[in-house]
Formats: structure tokens, C-alpha cells, sequence
């Protein structure tokens, strides 16, 4: 019995100083209790009606969407079987046709370079070439010859003008 005397005259204590401590402290005790009653209670009663709900709200869902389903796969699969069969019978014969046509083109395209006359008018084109070939060469020993003379006067000029500035200088 000595121990709760000394907790209560510590609880007055820190009620003078603190704000929140201010009340009497038969207030503090009867709160504490209240509260622990109302959470048990309220705890047992949500628990009851969340299961009953749950169950009934399930029950009429599954067997309405199972017997929409099996309607839609019924359609769905004998359509998708008659397109198929069409698609593979055209397939099969297009393909035989066209291995033939080509093994036919082949054999032509070497008879046509077995010809001797197509290789004696290419001797006669090269020649032509070779006489075109020298015009161009005596074209660009012109122009490097023009430029050299351009630039041996320039230098001359310069030279000559330098010197008739250092003379006018000294006589005055």
C-alpha cells in the first residue's frame, strides 16, 4: 500500500507546473478506464458485420460473369477454324508457280553472252578515250604557267617602293 501514496503526492507535483496536468487527478483515473472499455466493444461488433456482407456480396458476382463467359468462347471458335482452312489451300499453290518462272529466265541470260560481235565494238571505245585524255593534260600546264608569272611581279613592285622612301628621308 506504500507504493501508490508516493505516485499520486509525484502526479501533484508535476500538475503545478505543467499546463496539461492542471485538472484534479479523480478526472485523470476515470478517463483511463472509460477508454479501454469502449475499444474492446467497438472491436467486437465491426468483426460480425464485415463478415456477414462480404459473403452474400460474392456468392451473386461468381455466378453471373461464369455464364457470360462460356456464351462468347462458343462463337469465337467457330469462326477463327473456317478462315484458317482458306488461308493455307491459296498459299500452297502460288508458291510452286513461281520456282518455275525463274529457273526459265536463267537459261536465256547466258546464251545472249556467248555473241562475239558485242566485244569488238568495246575495242574501238577505248581508243576514243585516249585521245581525250591528252587534251586535258596540255590544259593544266597552262594555268600553272600564268600563275608563276602573277607573282614575279608583285614582287618587284614592292621592292622598289622601299627603296625611294629610305632615300628621302636622309636628304631632308
Amino acid at each position: 500500500m506504500t507504493t501508490p501514496k508516493t505516485n499520486l503526492q509525484w502526479l501533484r507535483e508535476q500538475a503545478e507546473t505543467s499546463e496539461v496536468l492542471n485538472r484534479p487527478l479523480k478526472t485523470l483515473k476515470k478517463k483511463k478506464k472509460k477508454k479501454k472499455k469502449k475499444k474492446k466493444k467497438k472491436k467486437k461488433k465491426k468483426k460480425k458485420k464485415k463478415k456477414k456482407k462480404k459473403k452474400k456480396k460474392k456468392k451473386k458476382k461468381k455466378k453471373k460473369k461464369k455464364k457470360k463467359k462460356k456464351k462468347k468462347k462458343k462463337k469465337k471458335k467457330k469462326k477463327k477454324k473456317k478462315k484458317k482452312k482458306k488461308k493455307k489451300k491459296k498459299k500452297k499453290k502460288k508458291k510452286k508457280k513461281k520456282k518455275k518462272k525463274k529457273k526459265k529466265k536463267k537459261k536465256k541470260k547466258k546464251k545472249k553472252k556467248k555473241k562475239k560481235k558485242k566485244k569488238k565494238k568495246k575495242k574501238k571505245k577505248k581508243k576514243k578515250k585516249k585521245k581525250k585524255k591528252k587534251k586535258k593534260k596540255k590544259k593544266k600546264k597552262k594555268k600553272k604557267k600564268k600563275k608563276k608569272k602573277k607573282k614575279k611581279k608583285k614582287k618587284k613592285k614592292k621592292k622598289k617602293k622601299k627603296k625611294k622612301k629610305k632615300k628621302k628621308k636622309k636628304k631632308n
